[in-house]
């Protein structure tokens, strides 16, 4: 758990872009109640945890809009629209540079991203999808990092995994009743993990990690695991086109 301006005040490394508006955002104000609020817990199962007051939330939705718009972004255009940093006073009046700018800004700003939505998304119906979306994110995520032998990307995607989910709900949302359960999506499904399948073999066949017949069947089993629940949770071509265009552009 760490505190507000130790988790932001984050030097974007190599970042010499200024800071730009970002005109067309329309941020939802929080009212009073909400301001006085004076200890906010910001946390999903798997994630890091961040800890606000209200005036500080209060703080960053107004001089980040993009984390609370009335019509969300996609997470990565919301953040790359976001501006990055700014100069904020902290409860001192003392000026602080708050920056999103580093993995673990990108991380922190991914998590506030999702716990807005959150709230956008509050009907008991989107539950379900909700966790479906979340297990499907994190398979392909481990079965990537597994492949790769893990790295800082797959860690920091545990945090990122709920904007991403949650922004998916939304269209969910939106789209509600439209997906259906075809021969067409079917023969789709089968392709898609069918090559996802090829890709795990390939790699473990050829690992010059892996020395002998066991450890690559250990490995296979492992991934396989993997691809036979991704299996069971993409039932509609909703969570089948979410998980080609999440794999696809993130790994």
């Amino acid at each position: 758990m760490r505190s507000f301006y130790a988790l932001l005040s984050i030097i974007c490394f190599g970042c010499s872009n200024a800071a730009k508006e970002n005109k067309h955002a329309a941020s939802i104000p929080f009212t009073d109640s909400q301001k006085l609020v004076s200890r906010i817990v910001i946390g999903f199962e798997h994630s890091d945890t961040l800890v606000f007051s209200g005036s500080e939330l209060t703080q960053l939705t107004d001089n980040f809009p993009t984390l609370n718009e009335q019509e969300p972004q996609h997470p990565d255009s919301s953040f790359a629209h976001s501006g990055y940093y700014r100069y904020l006073p902290d409860t001192s009046g003392k000026m602080k540079y708050v920056s999103f700018g580093s993995e673990i800004g990108q991380d922190n700003y991914f998590l506030l991203y999702a716990y807005f939505l959150r709230q956008k998304n509050i009907d008991s119906s989107l539950i379900t999808p909700r966790q479906t979306l979340i297990k499907i994110f994190n398979d392909i995520n481990v079965i990537f990092a597994t492949l790769n032998y893990g790295g800082t990307f797959f860690g920091h995607q545990v945090n990122r995994i709920y904007a991403y989910a949650e922004f998916a709900v939304y269209e969910y949302r939106r789209q509600q009743n439209k997906f259906n359960d075809t021969l067409d999506f079917r023969k789709q499904k089968t392709a898609y993990l069918n090559e996802l399948r090829k890709k795990i073999m390939t790699q473990v066949a050829t690992d010059p990690e892996l020395n002998n017949a066991a450890d690559r069947s250990e490995r296979q089993q492992f991934l396989l695991n993997y691809l036979t629940e991704l299996d069971k949770l993409i039932s509609d071509d909703f969570y089948l086109g979410v998980v080609r265009e999440f794999q696809h552009a993130l790994y």
